[in-house]
């Protein structure tokens, strides 16, 4: 089952992603635990999974920490949480690659999270 929603994903036409997550991120951005969460930890999306980049950067306008799983520059794994700030290129342009992710100041902050957001499928 989880083949099949990846390979209808990838099938998608890139307007229709984008306008499923737009209204993602619109959905996401109204919820409480959204509104109230003071540190979120994020994905970067990768392929057609949604993009919470302008959530992201609407988190980080309203004073909140974001962090997100980077590449650490001192292993092969995704080993580490980079905060994202105000101008990161993680925000701007196409979909980074996961590695492109070690930009991000390296942060220690994990137990600070209040919301964690994650891709579903």
């Amino acid at each position: 089952l989880r083949e099949e929603y990846r390979a209808r994903r990838r099938a998608m036409p890139h307007a229709e992603a984008a306008e499923l997550s737009a209204r993602i991120v619109q959905r996401l951005a109204a919820m409480p635990q959204v509104r109230d969460a003071r540190t979120i930890l994020a994905t970067i999306a990768f392929g057609r999974e949604a993009d919470l980049r302008p959530l992201i950067a609407q988190a980080i306008g309203q004073g909140k920490r974001v962090l997100v799983p980077c590449a650490d520059p001192c292993a092969d794994a995704q080993a580490a949480l980079c905060e994202v700030v105000v101008g990161d290129p993680l925000l701007t342009g196409p979909a980074p690659k996961p590695a492109m992710a070690a930009s991000a100041t390296a942060s220690p902050w994990l137990r600070e999270v209040d919301l964690f957001l994650v891709p579903g499928i």
